[in-house]
């Protein structure tokens, strides 16, 4: 079946048999969509939509704080930058404390565990769906009626993708991209490039030195993103027809609204 468990245990990654490219500043293929990273704006939620999105960054916090290997944010700079997201979404204390309490193992009723469903969406679309769940089987059950509705399945499409830990950071007052590549150099990254808005700074490295980098730069840097992504390898040139776009955005919907479901990633 195309879908696995993993573990805490993942909170130390292997390396990836790739072969490492030089360092460059050359722009990046686009990189998977990751549309649990785009909040709504200018439209007030409505009671189901705050509950959503209150269960999503619930569950962000809870694989943040297995990723990090602590429940502590002194020490666990990405759990530090969810909780901060947490905070300016106006997600209540209960929530993140409650959040916080599962991941840490304290609410053995709730014991979480990370879940990862490999699929083809609409129109054969790769995707990669991450979940947290303290119900595999109910998980599962919900993913697969999700994507028959919308004429996908569940398939074997990682090879698809590679997994890359990227980071996003603003420069501290003073400081240039050369200082911030030479950093990002001697961490071990793979690729520093400007964001596409200009206003940012994208570094990507192995998964394996996601937590290396994310000390040394949260510390030197303004560090507003770090997180381990599913990238597709060979990203089509042509976009989706509207009719296959339209489908995949509301399967995309139906997703969000899932409590388990925590992030999904696509080739298109």
């Amino acid at each position: 079946m195309a879908h696995h468990i993993v573990t805490s245990s993942r909170a130390h990654f292997p390396s990836l048999l790739i072969s490492r490219r030089f360092l460059s500043t050359t722009c990046l293929r686009q990189s998977g969509h990751n549309k649990w990273s785009k909040i709504k704006h200018g439209k007030a939620l409505q009671d189901a939509q705050k509950s959503a999105l209150y269960n999503r960054v619930g569950s962000e916090i809870t694989s943040a704080t297995r990723l990090g290997g602590s429940a502590d944010p002194e020490v666990n700079v990405s759990l530090q930058l969810v909780l901060a997201k947490a905070k300016k979404l106006g997600v209540p204390k209960d929530n993140v404390e409650a959040a916080l309490k599962r991941a840490s193992g304290q609410d053995s009723k709730e014991s979480m565990q990370e879940v990862t469903y490999e699929a083809l969406g609409p129109g054969g679309v790769p995707c990669i769906i991450e979940c947290m769940t303290d119900n595999s089987t109910r998980t599962v059950m919900r993913v697969k009626e999700m994507l028959n509705r919308f004429g996908g399945r569940l398939a074997d499409v990682k090879y698809l993708f590679v997994e890359k830990a990227v980071f996003r950071v603003e420069p501290k007052d003073g400081q240039t991209f050369d200082e911030i590549f030479e950093l990002a150099l001697e961490g071990g990254a793979e690729d520093v490039v400007p964001t596409e808005e200009g206003d940012e700074i994208e570094i990507t490295a192995p998964p394996n030195l996601f937590h290396a980098l994310n000390t040394l730069l949260a510390p030197r840097t303004n560090l507003s993103s770090s997180e381990v992504m599913q990238i597709p390898i060979n990203p089509p040139e042509e976009p989706l027809s509207d009719e296959t776009e339209k489908l995949m955005e509301t399967l995309e919907q139906k997703l969000e609204e899932h409590a388990d479901c925590v992030r999904l990633w696509r080739a298109a």
